[in-house]
């Protein structure tokens, strides 16, 4: 799963952008499908910590489920940083980030 969900990452990274100024880049918008379709197989694994609290805050709020789980993501990052500091550098390096 960490695999699947790591080339979905990517296919983001490298084509979000190029959607978004391009609506009509079916290439890119492509991309961004199949890297949708990654990241439903990935989560089949079982979902993390931000998901497990945004699903029952953003029932009771009413708030949008992706806007909760980006309140929630730095908090759990930083509680979780000792469990993912090496996947995080895996990642980093795959994405070609500092």
């Amino acid at each position: 799963a960490d695999g699947i969900a790591l080339e979905g990452m990517r296919l983001i990274a490298e084509n979000l952008v190029v959607a978004f100024d391009h609506g009509g880049n079916i290439e890119a918008r492509t991309h961004l499908l199949m890297a949708a379709a990654m990241g439903a197989t990935a989560f089949q694994k079982g979902l993390g910590l931000i998901h497990a609290l945004s699903h029952p805050l953003g029932g009771v709020t009413g708030c949008h489920h992706g806007t909760v789980n980006a309140i929630f993501q730095p908090y759990v990052m930083i509680n979780n940083r000792k469990v993912i500091e090496h996947k995080m550098s895996q990642l980093a390096g795959y994405l070609n980030l500092p």
